[in-house]
């Protein structure tokens, strides 16, 4: 995806396979047809100068509504999407599809505490096993992430006990980290009330005389320092 005006996404390139063979059936570039303001060259690869060649040589696909129209052809209302984090996908393509597995969510399920995600490289990694975007800079290739969300989908489908046994894992992390928040919390407050005493013990002791014997100091003498109560109207602050 690039970014448009209002800092908005736009599709530049749609893949689709099918699930069961893995056959490609659709990947093309995708015309935004709106200025671009961010190409995120970075994160996919793809630049403006390729866009534009491919534009003139009439690979590329018009929009997103033209992107839309070529992935429903190849799906119909009770096609089930597969996809990691699909709602970016849909929301780009402005599309609202109900029957959809998101591996993503099969993942955050599974552990099914404090509501975290993981992303897909990180998926394929402890799932499969599999490094991908393995290049330099880390680049996404679409249909390589393609493939890769139909693999961990198959795992977290097929081999439930791997699944299983990935996500006690990663409440056992979560368990340990937040404990670690909690201590980093917990020293900080200390931390704090500590810093707290000493400043107010430091204002006390500012009024103090240096003597062996132990004398309480009492706010008259404070405001005696400042000059009251008031010689001419013997009004007294501490008095209220």
């Amino acid at each position: 995806m690039a970014q448009v005006k209002g800092l908005r996404s736009a599709v530049i390139l749609i893949c689709a396979v099918d699930f069961f063979t893995g056959a490609v059936l659709l990947n093309k570039l995708v015309s935004p047809g709106e200025k671009v303001r961010d190409w995120r060259t970075e994160i996919h690869g793809i630049k403006g100068s390729a866009m534009k060649y491919a534009i003139s040589q009439g690979q590329a696909l018009a929009g997103w509504k033209e992107a839309r129209e070529e992935l429903w052809k190849l799906m119909d209302q009770n096609t089930i999407l597969i996809g990691h984090a699909l709602q970016h996908d849909l929301d780009v393509l402005r599309m609202v599809h109900t029957r959809v597995v998101d591996s993503a969510i099969l993942a955050r399920n599974a552990v099914g505490m404090y509501n975290r995600q993981w992303g897909l490289q990180k998926l394929c990694k402890e799932l499969l096993g599999i490094e991908i975007r393995n290049n330099e800079g880390g680049v996404h290739d679409c249909l390589e992430d393609v493939l890769a969300t139909r693999e961990v989908v198959l795992r977290c489908t097929q081999q439930r006990e791997e699944l299983e046994a990935w996500a006690d894992a990663k409440i056992l992390e979560l368990n340990a980290e937040e404990e670690r928040r909690k201590a980093a919390r917990e020293n900080k407050r200390v931390k704090q009330k500590k810093l707290k005493a000493n400043s107010t013990s430091s204002f006390v002791h500012s009024y103090g005389y240096q003597s062996d014997e132990t004398e309480v100091l009492h706010w008259s003498d404070i405001a005696e320092e400042f000059g009251w109560p008031h010689p001419d109207t013997g009004y007294d602050p501490w008095s209220d």
